[in-house]
């Protein structure tokens, strides 16, 4: 779950201690950093066949903790297949309105993760992490349908600048001014290879699909 960060292991199996009910947890941190993986597997599976039944306000203040305190895309399977995501999916289920539990499901990449994030900007267009990631993937699909060029380029590039002005209007009122300027230098960059590409190719069609 923490690659070969032992201490941050360590520190967080400490804070688990401090919590009712948590310790399992806690243990499995503790054998998973000492190498002892099989003991550890099973400590995890004591835990959340406990966790599982708790309810819902004690599973969603683990599950959060636990997504705030890790890389996300660590996080073991099963804790996000058993917990982690059933537990985020009934907090939206109760809370429609709240952008929160759709952004975590995006974040987890869970079902289709886009429909997910859209539908927390939907409910929060000032949601930052929201504009965040999708402009990143938007930049990124984009940058893999710009992998092949001068020799062909995949998908639309139509679509692409039109997805290009969707990101350039996602940096909008962003507060990390570095971050906005490095992806309004991306998105000029891709858009400057999608026009190009046009200008060579005006046919409807003439691009690879796949």
């Amino acid at each position: 779950m923490f690659g070969e960060d032992l201490d941050k292991m360590l520190e967080l199996a400490k804070k688990a201690k401090a919590e009712k009910g948590w310790g399992g947890f806690a243990d499995y941190l503790e054998q998973h950093g000492a190498g002892v993986r099989k003991r550890a597997l099973e400590s995890l599976n004591l835990f959340l066949n406990d966790a599982v039944l708790w309810p819902l306000e004690e599973r969603l203040r683990f599950t959060l903790w636990l997504l705030d305190s890790i890389d996300i895309e660590a996080l073991v399977q099963p804790l996000k297949l058993r917990l982690v995501i059933p537990t985020i999916r009934e907090w939206e289920s109760l809370n429609p309105l709240s952008p929160e539990p759709p952004l975590w499901l995006g974040l987890l990449h869970c079902d289709k993760p886009e429909n997910h994030i859209r539908r927390a900007l939907e409910l929060d267009p000032k949601c930052e992490k929201a504009r965040e990631i999708l402009c990143q993937w938007i930049i990124a699909d984009i940058s893999y349908n710009q992998h092949e060029l001068p020799a062909f380029y995949i998908h639309d590039p139509r679509v692409d600048l039109a997805d290009l002005a969707e990101a350039e209007a996602l940096c909008l009122s962003y507060e990390h001014k570095a971050w906005v300027e490095h992806m309004l230098s991306e998105i000029m960059q891709q858009r400057a290879l999608a026009e190009e590409w046009l200008e060579n190719h005006p046919r409807l069609g003439d691009f690879a699909s796949y």
